[in-house]
């Protein structure tokens, strides 16, 4: 009876046979299929690694900026030997007396010479200084040395420096008088040596030296006594210009003269709206004393 216990059937035995086959058969798929799919990463993890070896180094270069200014040089395109001019304005103009009548125009003339650095400014005008007798230089024969004749206008008055101050021209002095601008060319010593005068002195209309300039002709004579010689300039040509045109002051390498004063008179603002600028060329050099 206890061997009938133990006695599997055939049928049975059949059964788990084929059940653990399967089984056997499904963990051998499962272990193959994971086996492939370790073997794929291997292969994607070493093609990874050999294109990375083959990719370039990248260096990063970090560019720190400066904080000190670099200056670069403004060059003039203007070549001369002569001292640099003011970068202000010229003033001529004059302090008028008080009057209950309408006045008349006060001369003015503005020039703003090379490039301005910063806003001109203008030159505080006080009262017309007398003019001492130490301003004009004479010879030992009593005789005036430095003065300037237009015989065709009746002009013939003496010349005074226009020095330069505070960075531009001081001419409250000159008066009846021519000025020379300080800086510009020497008379003789070859360049654009340029003189300005007043049109009208004060209020009342009183006539400055260049109060008849704009009826200078091409042709006409200008003369520079100076030195004991006489230096004679032949009019070539005139302009009439705002006040901030600049190019007729600038340095030459011709000999020239170049003389400036006001133009039309605007009653409304009470300016001179336009400067004259004459323009003439040395044609001779007369010594007039030993």
């Amino acid at each position: 009876m206890n061997n009938q216990h133990r006695h599997v059937p055939p049928l049975l035995s059949l059964v788990l046979g084929i059940l653990l086959a399967i089984g056997m058969v499904f963990n051998f798929i499962g272990f193959s299929l994971w086996l492939t799919k370790q073997n794929e990463l291997s292969t994607e993890n070493e093609s990874l690694l050999g294109s990375n070896q083959s990719l370039t180094p990248v260096s990063y270069v970090i560019i720190i900026p400066s904080t000190t200014a670099t200056k670069t040089p403004i060059h003039s395109t203007a070549t001369t030997t002569h001292a640099p001019l003011p970068t202000h304005t010229l003033i001529l103009e004059t302090v008028s007396p008080t009057s209950s009548s309408t006045p008349l125009p006060t001369s003015t003339v503005t020039l703003l010479v090379y490039l301005p650095t910063a806003e001109p400014t203008i030159f505080p005008a006080t009262s017309t200084p007398e003019i001492k007798s130490s301003d004009v230089t004479h010879d030992t024969n009593g005789e005036q040395e430095n003065r300037f004749v237009i015989s065709t206008l009746g002009i013939d008055s003496p010349i005074m420096i226009a020095p330069i101050v505070n960075q531009t021209w001081d001419v409250n002095h000159l008066g009846q008088n021519i000025g020379y601008l300080e800086r510009t060319a020497m008379v003789g010593s070859g360049g654009n040596t340029v003189l300005a005068g007043h049109v009208t002195l004060d209020s009342y209309g009183v006539p400055g030296p260049f109060a008849n300039l704009f009826e200078i002709q091409s042709g006409d004579e200008a003369i520079i006594y100076k030195n004991g010689k006489a230096y004679v300039y032949t009019i070539d040509i005139t302009h009439t210009v705002k006040p901030s045109d600049i190019q007729f002051t600038y340095p030459s390498s011709l000999s020239k003269l170049t003389l400036i004063t006001c133009l039309n008179y605007d009653i409304n603002s009470k300016r001179y709206l336009d400067r004259l600028v004459v323009v003439g060329y040395l044609r001779d050099e007369k010594k007039i004393r030993e």
